[in-house]
């Protein structure tokens, strides 16, 4: 792992983890979609609306290790305000990012993303940094075919 990774990852992980972007519960909100990790506890709850085929007031709430939960921070921050099938195609990158076999770090990563490069050196946290982010994509996908 690079310095440029190491460091990346204990920047944005930290501070995402400590002041997380959106972390608030939506009563008000039209689509909640829960992320839950059996093996860990992780737990987290997805709250937004889709206006005009955009994500829109995308927040989150729960709890959830430093990695589940900087990178749901970081999931709310990137999707947010987002056309839905650009945010699903914007999941497929980050899942490749945080792939143990998803190949080199591509050029075309968020540096945000790259912090959780380090997250393939422990598989086990694959699961942790890809939490929201799946349950997001599957919630999308099964809204889209309704």
């Amino acid at each position: 792992m690079t310095e440029k990774i190491k460091t990346l990852y204990k920047e944005v992980i930290l501070k995402h983890s400590r002041e997380p972007i959106g972390f608030m519960e939506r009563e008000d909100a039209g689509i909640v979609l829960d992320a839950y990790n059996r093996l860990c506890g992780d737990k987290f709850r997805l709250y937004f609306d889709i206006v005009n085929g955009k994500i829109s007031n995308l927040t989150f709430s729960g709890i959830g290790c430093a990695i589940s939960k900087a990178s749901t921070s970081v999931l709310v921050s990137q999707l947010n305000n987002r056309p839905v099938l650009e945010a699903i195609v914007e999941v497929e990158k980050f899942l490749k990012v945080i792939d143990a076999d998803g190949g080199e770090l591509e050029s075309f990563s968020h540096p945000a993303y790259e912090a959780f490069f380090a997250a393939r050196e422990f598989p086990e946290r694959e699961v942790c940094a890809g939490l929201s982010w799946v349950a997001l994509v599957e919630g999308l996908e099964k809204l889209s075919e309704k």
